[in-house]
């Protein structure tokens, strides 16, 4: 296969309010590919292919925001849209219509975290966060069965931070709700099978850090 070319156009801007309260970073962008590569399982095992052109067009916005003190509040959100220009259905065997594997037209997050002083000098900081994702294809055929539909995740964790700001201890719960969905997958066309990754669900953790 050959090497692929990109060229990215991108215009974006940074604000701060006085008192640097809220920050404010955007941006938008448009990156035309030629000879993007894909990777295409058309045998028994996975290869790459041109796919010939394609474009990507979207914008981010991210926000950071104190609205009061100990309280710190972000969110973004993007927007992506990807498609072929052109494609070889005879060599990659995808279509003009194809979606770009593992990539979301949406994505939105969202953290809340609130800092507290504790009588021994440390501090212990509770945070959520919170984010969502719109419909994936996990391979370049689009496979219905390798589609994760969209769906959104939540993480809690608590961190004490000792008052010589040196080590952390993290408690924390990854993928609160439980939530099945897949990572990625493959369909292996020369014996017409199906493999999908999925996520291992909700999982507990303690991390202890230290800074020298």
């Amino acid at each position: 296969f050959d090497p692929e070319e990109v060229k990215v156009y991108e215009l974006g801007f940074k604000y701060s309010t006085p008192g640097h309260r809220v920050r404010l970073n955007g941006a938008v962008f448009h990156t035309k590919y030629d000879d993007l590569q894909v990777q295409v399982f058309t045998s028994v095992a996975p290869v790459t292919r041109n796919a010939a052109g394609a474009s990507i067009n979207g914008f981010e916005l991210e926000m950071q925001a104190v609205p009061a003190d100990g309280w710190f509040l972000e969110a973004a959100a993007g927007y992506l849209k990807a498609e072929y220009d052109k494609v070889d259905p005879i060599d990659t065997w995808l279509f003009k219509k194809d979606k770009f594997e593992r990539v979301p037209e949406w994505s939105v997050s969202a953290a809340l975290s609130r800092q507290f002083d504790l009588p021994d000098g440390g501090t212990l900081t509770p945070r959520i966060d919170w984010s969502w994702k719109s419909k994936v294809y996990n391979d370049a055929f689009n496979s219905p069965q390798l589609t994760q539909d969209s769906f959104s995740l939540v993480n809690l964790n608590l961190t004490y931070t000792d008052k010589t700001d040196h080590y952390d201890i993290v408690a924390a719960v990854k993928n609160l709700t439980d939530k099945e969905y897949m990572h990625t997958g493959v369909w292996g066309t020369a014996f017409q099978t199906i493999e999908g990754v999925y996520d291992r669900g909700r999982q507990y953790s303690v991390t202890v850090r230290a800074r020298f």
